[in-house]
């Protein structure tokens, strides 16, 4: 499908009837862009704060949010933001941020593509 989600892990995670599974995309995406806002939201502000602690709980509970969806890529930022937060390089880290944001955006997006591939508009 893309880049950005794993199509075969998040079949695997649907009923297989179509409106059933409508209904439990449509729940996670509405959780994941509430939760991933905030986070993203978290990440950014501990960057500009220069607060190491933050960043990388926030990076870690974005990685897990990742994971469970399959969104490789957005994992492999958090992971290397989580591992980066001992150096505190703060100007690559806030490069790494701005990626994981970007990265955000596109799973989001991929989700609905998938929700209308996979269950109908």
């Amino acid at each position: 499908m893309s880049d950005h989600l794993d199509a075969a892990f998040l079949t695997s995670l649907l009923p297989e009837d179509h409106a059933e599974a409508a209904g439990l995309l449509d729940d996670l995406i509405q959780a994941c862009s509430q939760s991933a806002a905030e986070l993203v939201s978290t990440l950014l502000a501990a960057c500009h704060a220069k607060d190491a602690a933050t960043l990388r709980q926030a990076a870690h509970s974005l990685k897990g949010a990742g994971l469970s969806l399959g969104a490789r890529r957005l994992a492999e930022i958090c992971l290397d933001v989580e591992s980066r937060t001992s150096e505190q390089d703060w100007p690559a880290l806030e490069s790494r941020v701005k990626d994981a944001q970007l990265e955000v955006s596109a799973v989001e997006r991929d989700l609905r593509v998938f929700r209308k591939d996979i269950a109908g508009p």
